[in-house]
């Protein structure tokens, strides 16, 4: 049995259900605790609880739960500083406007109403990589659903996003950084720039980046995690951490800006910085302006295509751009030296 009910004198509504895993749970398994002051928020959080709550007889997961207060707690766990943050929130959007039926539980997402959803984005002309971020990001909301075993497990992997093709990956010469992106990128939007060219930087990872974290005598710099006190401000892509050694000019630009540093991070001039979408936005707006093609992100893949052409081995590569996957690493590789490649035959035999 689950309800809602109001005590006297309390403006929130409180919760009365069974889960004898809850903390707050009596000794017959009796949970009451106080949610919200509106109602329906109330109700969903209440369903949220009820789907968590463990079954006495099977002692498993109850296998379905609201969407509205799954979307809330999922979209709280995504930082707000991340881009992917508004990806989710887009994704989760179309995912609901698509819909025939208002989705009011976890239960009604499946495999197959989103391959019905991703028929209709193509009828009506969406863009290919849109789509693919998009069911990318819908299928990887509801496998943190299945992990907090909110719903039954499905059959996601049936769900295939559309082949993408092989064009050519946009990066920038040397003399297109030097002549164009540097001049274009007054002050402070120096760090994300250089970052990104000349030590493959991700945008959260040149956001997020302290100073303590960039070690001048060794002359690199530690991608990992950045704690405020006891709690996680932000952490790097799958949780892995890697050293990126600094070239000269990187070194030299750093040294003189720690010297006017005013704040624990190095994009940050003291006086507040804007969030990491909005950096993304407005770096995106001086890179136009200068007749560059592209992004921050292309900043980083100049930076593979500059080590692969000038010889770098595909598994360094991978190592400081930290790659999860060698395939993502063979996107450069195509520009390496004609001569490594055609040393690599003295090693087969004769």
């Amino acid at each position: 049995m689950s309800r809602l009910y109001k005590r006297p004198g309390s403006r929130k509504w409180w919760a009365d259900f069974n889960d004898p895993s809850h903390p707050k749970a009596d000794k017959t398994g009796r949970v009451r605790i106080p949610l919200f002051s509106d109602k329906d928020r109330s109700q969903e959080e209440l369903g949220l609880l009820i789907g968590s709550a463990t079954n006495s007889e099977a002692s498993k997961p109850l296998r379905d739960s609201s969407f509205l207060a799954f979307k809330e707690k999922f979209l709280n766990q995504v930082s707000p500083n991340r881009v992917t943050a508004s990806q989710y929130k887009r994704a989760i959007a179309n995912l609901e406007s698509g819909s025939p039926l208002p989705i009011k539980m976890l239960s009604q997402v499946t495999p197959s109403l989103v391959s019905d959803i991703k028929a209709s984005w193509i009828r009506a002309g969406r863009g290919l990589y849109v789509r693919n971020r998009e069911i990318q990001s819908i299928k990887a909301m509801m496998r943190k659903a299945e992990a907090w075993g909110l719903v039954k497990e499905q059959k996601w992997d049936s769900v295939k996003k559309d082949k993408e093709p092989k064009g050519r990956l946009l990066w920038w010469t040397m003399d297109e950084v030097k002549g164009k992106l540097y001049p274009g990128c007054p002050g402070i939007w120096q760090v994300p720039a250089r970052l990104s060219v000349r030590a493959g930087f991700r945008p959260g990872e040149a956001y997020w980046l302290p100073w303590d974290h960039v070690d001048f005598q060794r002359e690199r710099l530690h991608i990992t995690h950045v704690y405020e006190g006891k709690g996680l401000l932000w952490g790097p892509k799958d949780h892995e951490r890697r050293w990126v050694p600094m070239p000269p000019d990187l070194y030299e630009y750093l040294s003189k800006l720690s010297k006017m540093a005013r704040g624990r991070f190095v994009f940050e001039e003291g006086a507040g910085r804007p969030t990491l979408p909005s950096m993304c936005t407005y770096a995106g707006k001086l890179i136009k302006k200068t007749g560059l093609k592209g992004s921050l992100y292309t900043g980083r893949h100049t930076y593979g295509s500059h080590l692969a052409s000038g010889g770098a081995n595909a598994k360094y590569i991978m190592e400081v751009m930290g790659h999860s996957k060698l395939e993502m690493t063979n996107r450069y590789m195509h520009l390496a030296p004609e001569v490594q490649q055609q040393g690599i035959i003295k090693y087969l035999p004769s």
